[in-house]
């Protein structure tokens, strides 16, 4: 059995630590498109997913898909439900975005669509997109309520 070649590295990227590893499964363009060598997104991403034979951690079919910027890190990661809720209506850290453009946001952004078709092995978003988007909307009829902690 033949072992498979790596190479792993340790990255910050918007100012967070990360270990990557690049490897045949997740070759090193792909970790390198993630923001670390500032190559241009389009490097790496196109308007719809690659092929299955791309492997399990091919980027997703979202051409403008980008990391966030500094200001910008992914902030929902371990957040309370209130707090990421707070956090969808706020401007300052939603891209200025009010209701109107949230429900656009979700409704029409190709990146948010691709939860629902990852590609690969990768779990879909696990509510149908449909019912997502009709709660979605009656949330932010309803002037966007959020949960107690």
């Amino acid at each position: 059995m033949r072992d498979k070649m790596s190479l792993a590295m340790k990255l910050t990227i918007n100012g967070v630590d990360r270990e990557v590893e690049a490897s045949p499964d997740m070759p090193l363009l792909w970790v390198l498109c993630d923001g670390a060598a500032g190559l241009p997104c389009v490097t790496c991403y196109g308007e719809s997913n690659p092929p299955e034979s791309y492997g399990p951690h091919a980027p997703p079919g979202a051409l403008h898909w980008g990391l966030p910027s500094p200001a910008h890190k992914m902030a929902w990661i371990g957040l309370s439900p209130r707090a990421l809720c707070e956090m969808i209506k706020d401007k300052q850290r939603n891209g200025g975005r009010d209701f109107p453009a949230l429900i656009t946001h979700v409704s029409e952004d190709k990146l948010v669509a691709w939860g629902w078709n990852p590609g690969g092995d990768r779990t879909p978003v696990s509510v149908p997109r449909d019912v997502f988007l009709a709660k979605f909307k009656e949330w932010a009829a309803a002037g966007g309520p959020c949960p107690y902690d």
